[in-house]
């Protein structure tokens, strides 16, 4: 990935946390509407402080509210995404924000 959402340069560095969101009965349509919601409309959310690099283990995450490690996408019964954002940057959006389909695999 080179370009945020907004078609600059990815600046890796600035990258400093990344969110996983579950959305139970949720869509991607649901979602883009509400965008500015998703941290709050998610039925589970897990956070993970980021260094800058280029590479993150997912089950260091914790759940907000209970701390709980991430234990993978053992959800079907809505929408997850995940969401690359930085805390000093002036546009508080996220820097990436994806819906993940981890039904799907790798082919």
């Amino acid at each position: 990935m080179t370009r945020n959402g907004q078609g600059n340069e990815l600046i890796y560095a600035t990258i400093d946390r990344l969110l996983i969101g579950f959305y139970k009965e949720k869509t991607p349509a649901d979602l883009e509407a509400r965008f500015f919601d998703i941290e709050t409309l998610a039925t589970s959310l897990w956070e993970l402080a980021l260094t800058g690099g280029r590479t993150a283990d997912l089950v260091q995450a914790v759940e907000h509210g209970t701390d709980a490690a991430f234990e993978g996408f053992t959800r079907t019964d809505g929408v997850w995404i995940l969401a690359l954002l930085c805390s000093t940057c002036q546009n508080p959006a996220p820097v990436v924000l994806t819906i993940l389909d981890p039904g799907k695999g790798a082919p």
